[in-house]
């Protein structure tokens, strides 16, 4: 998965790499309520829109909260290597 241009991957500053796992827990957290939000409306749905959510609004979700898992989990590496493993 790839990072955004704006992250500075070779930042030696705990502080940065904390200002980007708290911004992917933020994204996280947006993402969750937006599936918990798709899928309590889902039901509501003609067949139809309900297909084509299905087909294309909920993978894209998935996708982007997998992906904000990913780059936290590098930014909370990252922060611990710089903390001295902790």
């Amino acid at each position: 998965m790839r990072h955004l241009e704006s992250e500075d991957l070779a930042t030696s500053s705990a502080e940065v790499a904390r200002l980007w796992e708290d911004a992917y827990t933020e994204l996280i957290e947006l993402e969750r309520k937006m599936l918990d939000r798709l899928h309590s409306v889902l039901p509501t749905l003609s067949a139809p829109a309900r297909r084509e959510a299905e087909l294309t609004n909920l993978p894209m979700l998935v996708q982007h909260l997998q992906s904000f898992v990913y780059r936290r989990a590098w930014w909370r590496r990252r922060r611990e290597e710089l903390n001295g493993g902790g």
